[in-house]
C-alpha cells in the first residue's frame, strides 16, 4: 500500500493526466485553449496593475503606508470569501461526496484521509485566488523593483494564509453538520435569513448619515483615499500584509512579529480542523445519511407546473426546481446570495452622502455612479450565476443518460434550463441594479435605462452560463463542488465580465444623454431619438447574440458526447 499522505489525491491527478494526454488531439487542444485563456487573463491583469502602480508611485500618490493598507484590505476581502467558499466546498467534499463510502472502506489511515480532503478543499476553493493574486504580486514586484523577491515571498505568504480560511470552512462545516442534519438545512437557513434581515433593518436605521455638503472632485478623492477602517490589527489579513511590509517604504508593520502571528494562528486553525475531524467526522457523516420529513417547499416543487409552457419544457423546468430544492447545499448558497445582496445595497447606499457635489458636476457624477452600479451589480449577478446557472447542466450527473433516453431533444433540454433560470436571475438583477440606481438618486429616465440593461444582461448571462456549462459539462462528478471549481467557471466569469463591459459602452452613452442636460441639448431631437434607439438595440442584440451563440455551442458539445 502506498504510504503517501496525499494518496487519495492520486486518482484525481491521474485522471487529469489521462484527460490531457490520452484524449486525442482535440482534448489536448481544449486544455491548451484553457491554459492560453488563463495566461491571457493573468497577463492582462499584470500589465494593467503594473502600469497603474508605477504611475501612481512615480507621482507620489501611492506611499508605502497606503500600499500596506491596500494589501491588508485585499487579504481581508479574500479571507471572508474563501472562508465561505471553503465552508460550502467542505460540506460537499467531506459530507456529500458519492465516493465517501468507498473511501471509508479503503485501507487508508484517518490521517491520510483527513489530510487529503483538507488539500482537496484548499485547491477547489482557492484556485481562483491564485489566478487573481499572482499577477497583482508580480505587478507590485515589478513596480517596487525587488527583483522577484517580493513575488516569491508574497506567494509563500499567500499559501500560508490560504490554510486559514480552508481550516475555518472545514471547522464550520463539521460543526454545522453535527448540529443541523442536512435535511433540515432549508429550515435553518430560513431562520438565519430572518435573523439577519431583522438585524439589518434594526441596526441599519442607527447608521448616522453625514449632512450633505458641496464637495469638489479633489476633496471627494481625498476622502476616499483616507479610508483605513479595513486595517484591523488582530486579523490574519493584516499579518499577511505585515510580513510583506519590509518591501514597502515607511510601512508601519513589523514583518517578524506579523510572520510569527500568522504562522502560529495558521498552525492553530489547521490542527483544530484536523482534531475536530478525528472526533466528529463520523458522527456528522452518519447524520447526513439520515432521512427527514419532506419540507413544504419540496412538496410544492414536486407539483410545480407551468401551464404556459410546452410539455417537454414544463418537465425540464419542473425537474430543475426539484433538483434545486432537494440539494441542501443550494440553500447555503442561497444564503450567500442574500448576504451579497444586502452588503451590496448597504454599501452603495453610503455613496449618497459622497455624491453631494455642486450642480456643475452632480449630473456627471450621477452618470458615473449609474455605470458603476451596472458593472458592480451585474458582476454580483454573474458571480451568483456561476454558482447556480453554470453548473445546472453538469448537476444532472449520471442521470443525464436517462434524460437523453426520453423524447426530449438537446435543444429543448437546454432551452428548459434557460427558462428555469432566466426569471430568478432577472428578478435578482432588477432588484440589484434598480435598487442601486435608487440609492444614488438616479433620474426616472436613468432608472428605466438601468432596468432595460438588467433585462438584457440577464438574458445574456443566463444563456452564456447554460451554453458554457454544456461545453464544459462534467457528468461523472463525485461531489457538486467539482463542477463549480473547474476552469469552465473561470471562463464563464471572464466572458460575463466581457459581456458586461460591451453592454456598458452603449449604456454609458444612454446614461450621459439622460443625466447631463448639456449633452442631450447638443443633439437635435430626431437624431437623439434615433441614437438612443440604436443604443438600446445594440445592448439587446449583443446579449441576444451572445446567448444564442453560447447555447448553440452547448448543443454541439453535448451532441459530440454522443458520437
Amino acid at each position: 500500500m502506498p504510504t503517501s499522505s496525499l494518496i487519495l489525491l492520486r486518482p484525481q491527478l491521474l485522471g487529469y493526466r489521462n484527460r490531457v494526454f490520452r484524449s486525442g488531439v482535440s482534448g489536448f487542444r481544449f486544455e491548451l485553449l484553457i491554459l492560453l485563456a488563463v495566461s491571457g487573463v493573468m497577463a492582462g491583469l499584470f500589465m494593467g496593475f503594473s502600469g497603474a502602480i508605477t504611475l501612481l508611485v512615480a507621482r507620489g500618490e501611492l506611499s508605502g503606508a497606503v500600499l500596506y493598507r491596500l494589501l491588508s484590505a485585499f487579504f481581508l476581502a479574500f479571507l471572508l470569501l474563501l472562508a465561505f467558499s471553503s465552508f460550502v466546498t467542505a460540506l460537499s467534499s467531506l459530507y456529500g461526496s458519492k465516493d465517501l463510502p468507498l473511501l471509508l472502506a479503503a485501507p487508508v489511515t484517518p490521517g491520510q484521509f483527513f489530510l487529503s480532503k483538507f488539500v482537496e478543499v484548499l485547491i477547489m476553493s482557492s484556485w481562483m485566488f491564485a489566478i487573481l493574486a499572482l499577477p497583482i504580486f508580480a505587478a507590485l514586484d515589478w513596480s517596487l523593483g525587488t527583483g522577484g523577491f517580493f513575488f516569491f515571498e508574497a506567494t509563500a505568504v499567500s499559501l500560508l494564509f490560504l490554510f486559514i480560511p480552508t481550516a475555518i470552512g472545514i471547522l464550520l462545516a463539521t460543526v454545522f453538520v453535527n448540529l443541523f442534519p442536512l435535511h433540515r438545512v432549508g429550515d435553518t437557513v430560513v431562520i438565519i435569513v430572518l435573523i439577519l434581515v431583522s438585524a439589518f433593518l434594526f441596526f441599519g436605521q442607527e447608521v448616522p448619515s453625514s449632512p450633505a455638503k458641496e464637495l469638489s472632485l479633489h476633496e471627494f478623492a481625498k476622502e476616499i483615499s483616507q479610508v483605513d477602517k479595513l486595517n484591523y490589527a488582530f486579523l490574519p489579513s493584516t499579518w499577511a500584509a505585515g510580513v510583506l511590509a519590509r518591501y514597502l517604504p515607511a510601512s508601519p508593520a513589523d514583518p517578524i512579529t506579523s510572520f510569527i502571528l500568522l504562522f502560529g494562528v495558521t498552525s492553530l486553525f489547521v490542527a483544530s480542523a484536523i482534531m475536530l475531524l478525528r472526533f466528529y467526522f463520523l458522527p456528522g457523516f452518519g447524520r447526513t445519511l439520515e432521512s427527514g420529513p419532506v419540507g413544504k417547499l419540496k412538496v410544492l416543487s414536486a407539483g410545480f407546473e407551468l401551464p404556459i409552457a410546452a410539455t417537454p419544457l414544463r418537465a425540464i423546468i419542473g425537474k430543475e426546481f426539484k433538483l434545486f430544492f432537494r440539494d441542501s447545499t443550494q440553500a447555503l448558497q442561497l444564503l450567500l446570495i442574500l448576504l451579497l445582496t444586502v452588503l451590496y445595497l448597504y454599501n452603495f447606499r453610503s455613496l449618497q452622502a459622497l455624491s453631494s457635489f455642486g450642480e456643475e458636476t452632480k449630473r456627471w457624477w450621477e452618470a458615473v455612479l449609474s455605470l458603476a452600479n451596472i458593472f458592480m451589480g451585474a458582476s454580483v449577478a454573474a458571480a451568483i450565476s456561476t454558482r447556480f446557472v453554470y453548473p445546472s447542466v453538469s448537476l444532472e450527473g449520471r442521470a443525464y443518460s436517462l434524460v437523453r433516453n426520453t423524447p426530449i431533444s438537446i435543444e429543448d433540454f437546454l432551452r428548459g434550463k434557460y427558462l428555469a433560470w432566466f426569471v430568478p436571475i432577472l428578478i435578482l438583477s432588477e432588484v440589484l441594479l434598480v435598487s442601486g440606481a435608487l440609492a444614488v438618486n438616479a433620474s426616472p429616465s436613468g432608472i428605466l435605462v438601468t432596468a432595460f440593461i438588467a433585462l438584457a444582461l440577464s438574458m445574456g448571462t443566463v444563456g452564456l452560463g447554460i451554453g458554457i456549462g454544456a461545453v464544459y459539462g462534467k457528468f461523472d462528478w463525485d461531489s457538486p463542488a467539482q463542477v463549480t471549481s473547474n476552469f469552465g467557471s473561470l471562463i464563464y466569469m471572464l466572458l460575463s465580465i466581457v459581456l458586461i463591459i460591451l453592454s456598458m459602452v452603449p449604456g454609458g452613452y444612454l446614461f450621459i444623454v439622460v443625466s447631463v442636460p448639456n449633452m442631450s441639448a447638443q443633439t437635435p431631437g430626431l437624431n437623439q431619438l434615433l441614437s438612443q434607439f440604436c443604443a438600446f438595440a445594440l445592448i439587446f442584440f449583443i446579449n441576444l447574440g451572445t446567448s444564442r451563440m453560447a447555447m448553440n455551442a452547448g448543443v454541439e458539445a453535448l451532441k459530440d458526447l454522443e458520437r
